[in-house]
């Protein structure tokens, strides 16, 4: 959310990221045991995927705040949303607000930031006493493919590193859980899933990471030029379409965490 060179318009590849972790999502969700009349926040919500989940759960005599940068999308997913939500644009570097929240969600946001203390110290203010946070990032030094491919580890490697150069941290999801213990959350706990696939839109999504807009990004951080990407895509392009190829996800993690 926080470094998307493609915009609102790469719908597709949110819907994709909901749809894959909507099951792992709701499972932590359950143990954590959100229930009805909480008061909760989802930070860098994109299409509303986890914030309406929470609006389910917390019912009506609950209420769920969704904030993101991005004001395109939260227009697309406005006319969907159940009553109890509100759908805000803001920077969770910036924003500021009094300790409402019994619970805060923050799925693929830290990853994106250069200094994540800072953004977990805001969350930490807008928690009530007691309150549960919940963090989600990814560690992309798991993500793999069988047979192994120079191809895939390339893109890996620019992935990493376009990251790096716009100020986060594509392996973030290691670090959680000192992240959390430092910002000054106790009852930490963390569990990490990976999905596998072979054949499918899933496995299709590597793609995303060599699109035409991210050739010209990369090309402008002088990662890789243009040429290199397409080959880049060809070579992916045909592991997706091998049924004996085995791709799997970056590896994810789900920490959470108490405020005193």
């Amino acid at each position: 959310m926080y470094s998307n060179p493609d915009g609102a318009a790469d719908l597709d590849r949110f819907k994709i990221l909901a749809d894959w972790f909507r099951p792992t999502t709701r499972a932590l969700l359950d143990r954590i045991d959100i229930g009805p009349g909480m008061v909760c926040l989802d930070v860098g919500c994109g299409m509303a995927d986890t914030t309406f989940e929470l609006a389910r759960r917390v019912g009506d005599e609950g209420r769920v705040v969704g904030i993101d940068i991005d004001e395109t999308i939260l227009d697309r997913v406005r006319e969907d949303a159940p009553t109890n939500v509100e759908l805000r644009v803001g920077d969770i570097r910036t924003i500021k607000t009094d300790p409402e929240f019994d619970f805060v969600n923050a799925r693929f946001v830290l990853d994106h930031l250069a200094r994540p203390l800072d953004a977990l110290a805001n969350m930490k203010a807008m928690l009530k006493p007691g309150g549960i946070i919940c963090v989600e990032c990814g560690d992309y030094s798991g993500w793999y493919t069988y047979p192994r491919s120079a191809s895939f580890e390339r893109i890996v490697e620019l992935v990493t590193e376009q990251r790096a150069r716009t100020g986060g941290d594509a392996n973030a999801g290691a670090m959680l859980p000192v992240l959390l213990l430092e910002a000054g959350f106790t009852n930490v706990e963390t569990t990490i899933f990976q999905h596998v696939q072979l054949e499918g839109r899933y496995k299709r999504w590597v793609l995303s990471a060599v699109t035409d807009e991210r050739a010209a990004w990369m090309a402008a951080l002088e990662l890789a030029d243009e040429a290199e990407v397409h080959r880049l895509r060809q070579d992916m392009t045909a592991l997706i379409e091998d049924p004996k190829t085995v791709m799997g996800t970056p590896r994810m993690v789900q920490c959470w965490g108490r405020r005193p």
